[in-house]
């Protein structure tokens, strides 16, 4: 990782090698988030497995409506 004197203002790292803006990240960060809140793994669910598809894809949907 390049020292924060190289890192223009706005942008930072979210993993070590992808380079992002820092609403990216935040986005990306929520999105995450809200993709494991969805898994029924995580709740130790067991339930039809294509649920969890369904969860991901209400994700994409909702990121694609988003304003820009």
């Amino acid at each position: 990782m390049p020292p924060a004197s190289v890192i223009p203002s706005g942008y930072t790292f979210l993993t070590l090698d992808t380079f992002i803006s820092v609403p990216g990240k935040e986005l990306a960060e929520k999105f995450a988030k809200d993709a494991e809140n969805r898994d029924p793994d995580t709740f130790d669910m067991y339930i039809y497995n294509d649920f969890y598809p369904y969860g991901i894809l209400n994700l994409i949907d909702t990121l694609a409506k988003l304003p820009r």
